[in-house]
């Protein structure tokens, strides 16, 4: 399973345009390009072939069900956390200019195991910058993930950006 997430700089059509392009591109390419590293790689080509002056944060990640990893690699983007059966949170490690400013010394894609039942958690940063506070806003992600009724809810995602951006975001 192919998953990836992403966020542009600006707001509007412009960046939903942008946005969409990208999110193609990683989608296309995915069916012949399997490593995340080199996913972004090419995303990359193709954002500055289209929208030159455009930066876009983004993460690729391969979940394969049957051995239970995760192989991820990121451009610029928060990277995700792991939400334990025991209530364990676990930040994962990662690094990489955002597309639209890539070179080649990028790091390559990294490899984890998942916890069996675990929770990956995917956000963009308008999740942890609602309050204006980066640190605030990912301790309220943290909080609100050690709330069993949160990651047991049948939406999660729903749950986690209820509880999170309880007082709204100016985030597009």
């Amino acid at each position: 399973i192919v998953v990836s997430i992403g966020d542009v700089t600006g707001r509007g059509v412009r960046a939903a345009v942008i946005m969409g392009r990208v999110r193609q591109a990683i989608e296309a390419l995915a069916t012949y390009q399997p490593d995340p590293a080199q996913l972004l790689n090419a995303a990359d080509t193709v954002l500055r072939r289209s929208h030159p002056d455009a930066i876009v944060t983004a993460l690729v990640g391969v979940i394969d069900l049957n051995r239970r990893t995760f192989a991820y690699s990121t451009a610029g983007h928060p990277t995700p956390i792991i939400r334990g059966v025991d209530g364990s949170l676990v930040r994962l490690p990662g690094s990489g200019l955002p597309l639209g400013l890539r070179d080649a010394h990028q790091p390559p894609t990294s490899t984890i195991v998942l916890p069996a039942n675990s929770l990956l958690i995917m956000y963009t940063d308008g999740l942890v910058e609602s309050p204006r506070d980066i640190d605030e806003g990912e301790r309220r992600v943290a909080r609100a993930l050690l709330d069993d009724r949160i990651v047991r809810s049948r939406h999660p995602a729903a749950a986690l950006k209820a509880a999170v951006l309880h007082d709204g975001s100016s985030d597009d």
